[in-house]
């Protein structure tokens, strides 16, 4: 299940980020997506576990910080810079 999901605004990337798996993963969207046919995974990032302190905390998102990079946003912890 992915927690947070992000487009890149000029380009047919997808990120996403599963606190289940502890993983950012990005995703080719020129190959297919939304059941026409299957993204490709181009990279997969294990990040390290995270459990909110409480539910006010569990803001969660990621934030395109240039064209192959995205930052994990996970309450109020430092963000987390993951390159493609």
């Amino acid at each position: 299940m992915a927690n947070a999901t992000r487009f890149r605004f000029a380009g047919r990337l997808l990120a996403s980020y599963s606190a289940e798996e502890s993983v950012v993963k990005f995703w080719d969207t020129s190959s297919g997506l939304l059941g026409l046919s299957s993204p490709h995974c181009a990279g997969s990032w294990n990040v390290s576990r995270w459990t909110p302190s409480s539910p006010l905390s569990a803001e969660v998102r990621l934030d395109w910080a240039s064209s192959n990079m995205v930052s994990l946003v996970r309450g109020t912890e430092q963000p987390v810079n993951v390159v493609l």
